[in-house]
């Protein structure tokens, strides 16, 4: 007796057409619901450049194929990298329709920060946590947090 019966079980033929096939479908759906989803990216830093230093800068990057359209945009402070709390909150918000994000583009904000040393007394350093509140509804925030040290804010006279 054969362990293979053509008759029940059917062809070889018939089993990898259909192995194709169903690989075929899982690789649309995940092409589908790639292309569709949006995907950001976030970075934060001390900006150096001249006239501009001390400015701390985030910077949104749209890295979906698909145009979005922001909500609000900003960032989280927070004292210590890992703390679940935040202690204030950054941000601008925009009427529908006012601001868009292209596929690819990258959106800048350069925020001229109040003297933090006056809420962080004893500490040398705040960390920031970007984020976006895009067409959807949704936060989208970023996996990072971004450590900004006083010195590096204090080079301008914006303080002064």
């Amino acid at each position: 007796m054969k362990w293979y019966n053509p008759e029940y079980m059917g062809t070889i033929a018939d089993w990898v057409s259909g192995l194709l096939t169903a690989t075929g479908v899982g690789w649309a759906v995940y092409e589908t619901r790639r292309r569709t989803k949006i995907n950001y990216k976030f970075t934060a830093y001390i900006s150096s450049k001249r006239g501009k230093e001390g400015v701390l800068t985030t910077t949104y990057k749209n890295n979906s194929d698909l145009i979005s359209e922001i909500q609000a945009y900003g960032f989280l402070v927070y004292k210590r990298k890992f703390s679940r709390k935040s202690i204030s909150n950054n941000s601008k918000y925009f009427k529908p329709g006012e601001k868009e994000l292209k596929p690819n583009s990258i959106f800048t904000y350069e925020e001229e920060y109040p003297n933090p040393r006056t809420i962080y007394v004893g500490r040398d350093y705040f960390w920031i946590k970007p984020y976006i509140l895009d067409m959807t509804g949704e936060y989208k925030f970023s996996r990072k947090r971004y450590k900004i040290m006083f010195d590096d804010l204090e080079k301008s006279n914006f303080f002064k």
